[in-house]
């Protein structure tokens, strides 16, 4: 297996409850939480390539890798130029960072970062929508049946009707 490692993930889609969940598993596989922590860079609101460079480029202290996350990035609509800069560096993240673009929303199917990231084999796409109807019941069950619980479905039914595809406030029902 010589595939090398991911180093750009974008986690983009209104199931935000789900990418955490991802990001979560992620981070577990980076080791030591308190380590990660001291690894971890959070980037927010217009980014130049200078932010994302100074984050990206720094070795990881006593960890294998560090750990960046850009929240909005794409949504908060980066300057033509600013975008351009960052997908011409996006193939060239160095191994020791994993950065993550968390995005709230989802992004066109045609959208410059998430072709460069289907087409790069360092690059990680995964689009999370909040489940609907059926779905969503099948997800309450599940998540019921994960901690040892049980549901009818009828329960089930009701619980998606009233409280919707909020699923953080679900899974708030569910631990109850």
């Amino acid at each position: 297996n010589d595939k090398p490692p991911t180093m750009f993930y974008i986690f983009h889609g209104d199931d935000t409850h789900s990418q955490k969940e991802m990001l979560a598993k992620l981070q577990a596989k980076l080791g030591d939480p308190a380590i990660l922590d001291l690894n971890t860079t959070l980037l927010e609101g217009h980014l130049t390539l200078a932010d994302f460079r100074h984050a990206c480029d720094a070795l990881p202290f006593l960890a294998p890798a560090r750990l960046v996350l850009a929240q909005d990035f794409f949504k908060n609509k980066p300057e033509k130029g600013v975008l351009n800069d960052l997908l011409a560096y996006l193939p060239h993240v160095p191994e020791t960072t994993r950065l993550v673009f968390l995005e709230s929303a989802a992004l066109p199917a045609n959208h410059k970062a998430l072709k460069l990231a289907e087409q790069e084999e360092r690059g990680f796409v995964r689009r999370f929508n909040r489940p609907e109807g059926g779905q969503l019941e099948r997800w309450i069950r599940q998540r019921v049946a994960d901690k040892d619980g049980r549901i009818s479905s009828h329960a089930a039914h009701i619980l998606a009707v009233n409280v919707g595809n909020q699923l953080e406030i679900l899974e708030n029902e569910i631990e109850k």
